[in-house]
């Protein structure tokens, strides 16, 4: 399964001259997550995330030449950006029911998946990096094979 998957995604912007083209033996490195909350910058105070903290992150990152893609960092509207993330790990090589369910969707509906194995050391995953590492690549690997079993070819990006 794995020989079918993608070697190449463009990951497409709002204008095509900034579309990330992800090729083989090239890294890139580019915001995500799913803040709530933000510090209020004036009050120092924790506050619900607004569509202007999402606007700030947005242009902070067009202006930093060694942050290559920008992924929502802030939830603070429905509409979803490039790619599903996707963290679909419980436990160690134990997958979440809803992940995987998710993970089905995006893929038959043709939705690029960020696969994101989010492992603790020495909680969720073994204590020393050089395992934690192997750990987070055998899960990313099963959940490539996962997608393109469900779809062939599939754009799954490593997270790990």
């Amino acid at each position: 399964m794995i020989q079918n998957n993608a070697r190449s995604i463009t990951l497409p912007a709002r204008h095509p001259k900034y579309d990330l083209h992800l090729v083989e033996n090239a890294v890139h490195f580019g915001t995500a997550g799913a803040a709530v909350h933000m510090v209020d910058r004036v009050t120092q105070e924790y506050r619900e995330s607004t569509l202007a903290d999402l606007l700030d992150a947005a242009l902070l990152v067009q202006r930093l030449g060694n942050v290559h893609f920008f992924q929502r960092p802030i939830v603070a509207r429905a509409r979803p950006f490039v790619l599903n993330t996707n963290c679909f790990v419980l436990l160690s090589m134990k997958f979440a029911e809803e992940g995987c369910v998710a993970m089905e969707a995006c893929a038959r509906a043709g939705m690029p998946v960020l696969l994101l194995s989010a492992g603790q050391a020495g909680a969720t995953a073994p204590a020393s990096a050089a395992t934690a590492i192997v750990q987070a690549m055998a899960e990313c690997l099963a959940c490539v094979v996962y997608v393109n079993a469900i779809n062939p070819g599939h754009l799954a990006v490593f997270g790990t």
